[in-house]
């Protein structure tokens, strides 16, 4: 888990987990922000795979209020999955809103590879990891320390950013798009985070 990555006196600063068990997400957490989709709990299986559905082309997306900083000690695990490579794009990470974002991103127009994405004031930093996305599971995992960002795919580190990152503090953050006349998914296990407070 997360532990592996920070030094033991950050880990009492602060700790979120939410592994989406029972029938419904908690709203009080998480928001969802503008487009046309759905955010739902399945019948089965029972505890844990929360599904964030964009409707046909158009998108969803969903945030927690958590206020983290991204130059400090920052850890965030999403473990996920998307249901198509194609016409789609999936994204995990922090955000705030769509004007500050580190992010894991797939698009099926620019590639199969999954990508390492930085934005804010409107410049981006991308950085394509040659790894093919897949529908499998994964861990998805963004550590930020003191201006420089890495990136882990199933603990393995596949990449860093150091340039346009976010000064705004950020909450986890999952979107899933459709550009097509289908529904897209994305399946979420659960999500886990380490960080400074604010």
């Amino acid at each position: 888990m997360l532990k592996r990555y920070l030094p033991v006196e950050d880990e009492s600063k602060i700790y979120f987990f939410d592994d989406f068990s029972g029938t419904s997400y908690n709203t009080n957490t998480w928001t969802t922000q503008s487009g046309s989709g759905s955010i739902f709990l399945p019948a089965s299986p029972i505890g844990g795979q929360l599904i964030v559905r964009a409707n046909a082309n158009n998108y969803y997306a969903m945030i927690a209020g958590l206020s983290l900083f991204v130059n400090t000690k920052l850890s965030v695990t999403w473990r996920a999955r998307i249901n198509s490579l194609t016409s789609s794009r999936a994204a995990f990470g922090a955000a705030q809103s769509t004007t500050s974002i580190i992010e894991w991103i797939y698009e099926a127009a620019l590639g199969g590879n999954w990508r390492l994405r930085a934005y804010a004031s409107a410049t981006e930093t991308v950085v394509d990891t040659g790894i093919a996305a897949d529908t499998n599971w994964h861990e998805f995992t963004i550590v930020g320390n003191s201006g420089v960002i890495n990136f882990f795919l199933d603990n393995a580190p596949v990449g860093v950013i150091t340039t346009n990152l976010p000064t705004s503090s950020l909450g986890p953050f999952v979107k899933s798009t459709s550009t097509t006349a289908a529904t897209k998914d994305i399946y979420i296990d659960w999500v886990e985070i380490y960080a400074n407070r604010v």
